[in-house]
């Protein structure tokens, strides 16, 4: 079933549920030919903006969160 971004936004804005944009966390990283070699899978940089994204989401949630050591 394909869900239109409009759809999604609006939906979520209602219920007040947080949204992470993939695409723009991984569309340059994808477009731009910089993905894994498999052609499906994103790379190193891009699974990190994800992250970067969620942890944001979720702290504007109220949800608290703390990063791994490392």
């Amino acid at each position: 079933m394909f869900f239109p971004r409009a759809a999604i936004t609006d939906w979520a804005q209602r219920h007040d549920v947080p949204v992470v944009d993939l695409k723009a966390a991984v569309g340059d990283e994808v477009m731009n030919g910089r993905g894994n070699p498999d052609g499906i899978h994103w790379n190193f940089e891009a699974h990190q903006a994800v992250a970067e994204l969620m942890l944001k989401a979720l702290a504007e949630a109220g949800v608290p969160t703390e990063k791994s050591p490392g």
